[in-house]
């Protein structure tokens, strides 16, 4: 392998071929809205697997800062685990985006959970 040749997981390149979490129709929307579209097939999947990747981290971020939110209020500080966190909190999830999207600092105001579901 020559030393320009990227560091590409086989098992990765191999999932292309099949469908990831996250629909194709769903990742060419959110591309669209970019202003970017894809055509080969792979490419896209491996958009999608970087996407799904990214909202996976997200949902760790979240479960994390709940933890210690809870953690915290409860003075169990150092006893609960993120895999404990099984249902995310509104706030949680909006104090993790706006640590994550520094633009995100309105969204308390236009993201109000229904709470009559």
């Amino acid at each position: 392998m020559s030393s320009n040749t990227p560091n590409i997981d086989i098992e990765v390149v191999k999932g292309l071929s099949q469908p990831s979490a996250l629909h194709d129709e769903l990742v060419r929307y959110i591309l669209s809205t970019v202003g970017c579209k894809l055509h080969n097939e792979s490419t896209l999947r491996l958009v999608s697997h970087a996407a799904q990747m990214a909202l996976e981290k997200f949902v760790r971020d979240a479960k994390n800062t709940q933890m210690i939110s809870k953690s915290m209020t409860e003075g169990k500080v150092g006893l609960l685990s993120p895999d404990e966190i099984r249902e995310l909190d509104y706030q949680n999830i909006v104090d993790t985006l706006q640590k994550t999207e520094p633009n995100a600092y309105n969204y308390t105001v236009f993201l109000e959970p229904n709470m009559d579901f």
